[in-house]
């Protein structure tokens, strides 16, 4: 390990390690999980510009396509839910601890053979334009929370708050 360390010195200098110099961009504590690269320092390009808004009570939230989910989540296939999909996936939504009106994206996928919707949730986007592209939060405690909805059951299967280090 100590020689793997010594080369990297040697080949990049101590910049890998973060001495010698001052970050040129901001760190951004969501992740996008997009390629290419964007302008608001994150390192990431909007992945589509053709998500539907959708306003749920007082929730706003996106519906990802079906070509972007995968952005989202590894699946056997993908889907483009509707408007009706993702109500009845808010409906299922409950937390005895508070409240939940986090921004959302959901993203359809198939999962053993069943329709499924990922609903990501978040109540700050870091600067990233949320409306299009995916936001990935690290440790962001219960202001970030991923929950699968069975579109089958209508019922959830799994709700995770993100937690903290």
């Amino acid at each position: 390990m100590i020689l793997i360390v010594i080369l990297i010195i040697v080949l990049f200098g101590t910049v890998p390690f973060g001495f010698g110099h001052e970050p040129e961009e901001p760190e951004c504590v969501a992740v996008s999980a997009t390629t290419g690269e964007s302008s608001d320092g994150c390192g990431a390009a909007p992945a589509s510009d053709s998500w539907q808004l959708v306003r749920i009570g007082e929730v706003e939230g996106v519906i990802v396509t079906e070509a972007d989910a995968a952005l989202f989540v590894g699946a056997e296939a993908y889907w483009t839910p509707t408007l009706a999909d993702v109500q009845g996936a808010d409906a299922a939504l409950t937390w005895e601890e508070g409240s939940l009106e986090h921004r959302r994206q959901y993203a359809g996928f198939i999962e053993a053979g069943g329709p499924k919707i990922l609903i990501n949730g978040f109540c700050d986007d870091h600067g990233i334009d949320w409306r299009q592209t995916p936001v990935l939060v690290l440790d962001g405690g219960d202001c970030s929370f991923t929950a699968v909805y069975a579109v089958d059951t209508d019922s959830l299967e799994r709700f995770d708050f993100n937690g903290e280090a």
